[in-house]
């Protein structure tokens, strides 16, 4: 039974391989919080990410410096995550998305592409962790117990998409074959929370930077709005909130599995302040629990799973009717960044086109 769970874990995963690898998206999507707090960090990781994307030997030097550091047993100790590079560390040691990348990383020639981006990723991720953690260590020093380091630990691993998962971690690789990310979508749940947890001085850097977030967010939408354009910063408009729109062609301002969860949070506390929800028999039209959870995760399916589920309903994730090829080519055959791209060309002008890339 293990085995055929693995094994179906495995082929579920594998099509995330080809769509998901062709960029450096850790930067933009786990790392936005990172730019808009530790700007500096984030710097130091998009430098050094790319280095690791196009060189082997770069990422492992990259990786052994953040090891030989005088503060990584310190940063163990609180439980700081460090993923690692190789491919045969265990799954739940890799960030999630590399863990997707390395079963296609066996292919000859293009398992070396889907090398790079998962150098890549490891690499964002551990430097936006550690790199906040050792300027925090010496900057305290002692003035801090072990206690507010374990704290802070946590807020780095959530930040960057290192959710907690409970006993749920054993079965980590069994969860990801049916949501994309399984950690980092409990990171974008437990996020919000994480200023009632930990220490005081924690909890107060917490609740610092959520404010920082939410701000910086805001005043963009704005501001893109107060320029023209189509932005959004209410989660009631779901074609808006979040993003802006030039013609056909959206850009998402707050990463889409942020905006899933803030719309998702928001929509179910709504209809329980409204008292609309549950109901017993709910009105013609009106969205049940069961709606809203299958609206999350019908946007955070892997591949296969969305392009099953694209062949049987005849309609693509839009709700746009689609035939069984562009299903079958945009689940699982081109890569997402590649789609965006010709789509943006075809629907647009060769000028979003290169915009979107």
């Amino acid at each position: 039974i293990a085995d055929g769970l693995r094994i179906a874990a495995s082929v579920s995963s594998t099509p995330m391989s080809w769509v998901a690898a062709w960029d450096n998206s850790f930067l933009g999507r786990q790392g936005m919080r990172t730019l808009i707090n530790n700007p500096r960090a984030w710097w130091h990781a998009a430098k050094a990410s790319h280095r690791a994307m196009f060189s082997e030997g770069a990422a492992q030097l990259i990786d052994d410096q953040l090891v030989a550091h005088p503060k990584y047993a310190q940063a163990q100790q609180a439980g700081l995550e460090h993923t690692a590079l190789s491919t045969a560390a265990p799954y739940g040691a890799a960030e999630e998305m590399s863990a997707y990348l390395r079963p296609g990383e066996k292919i000859p020639v293009i398992g070396r592409f889907l090398r790079g981006a998962d150098r890549a990723f490891t690499t964002s991720g551990n430097i936006m962790r550690h790199d906040p953690f050792y300027r925090m260590a010496e900057h305290m020093g002692n003035k801090w117990t072990l206690a507010d380091y374990k704290g802070f630990a946590d807020l780095l691993n959530v930040t960057t998409g290192r959710g907690r998962l409970g006993s749920l971690i054993t079965v980590q690789q069994y969860l990801n074959a049916f949501i994309i990310s399984t950690r980092n979508v409990a990171a974008e749940f437990q996020y919000p929370f994480q200023m009632f947890r930990g220490t005081k001085a924690t909890k107060r850097i917490a609740a610092k930077w959520l404010v920082k977030e939410a701000a910086a967010y805001v005043s963009l939408l704005l501001a893109l709005k107060a320029a023209g354009l189509r932005a959004g910063v209410n989660p009631d408009d779901r074609e808006t909130f979040g993003r802006v729109i030039i013609g056909k062609t959206h850009f998402d301002i707050i990463p889409s599995g942020r905006r899933t969860a803030v719309t998702t949070v928001w929509r179910i506390g709504q209809k329980l302040h409204l008292r609309e929800w549950p109901s017993p028999q709910p009105k013609y039209g009106e969205e049940s629990l069961g709606d809203i959870a299958s609206g999350f995760l019908s946007r955070k399916a892997p591949p296969l799973l969305s392009t099953i589920k694209m062949l049987k309903t005849g309609k693509d994730f839009k709700g746009d009717s689609i035939s069984p090829k562009d299903a079958l080519l945009s689940g699982m055959v081109i890569p997402w960044n590649e789609q965006d791209i010709y789509e943006a060309w075809t629907e647009e002008s060769p000028l979003m086109a290169v915009a979107v890339a």
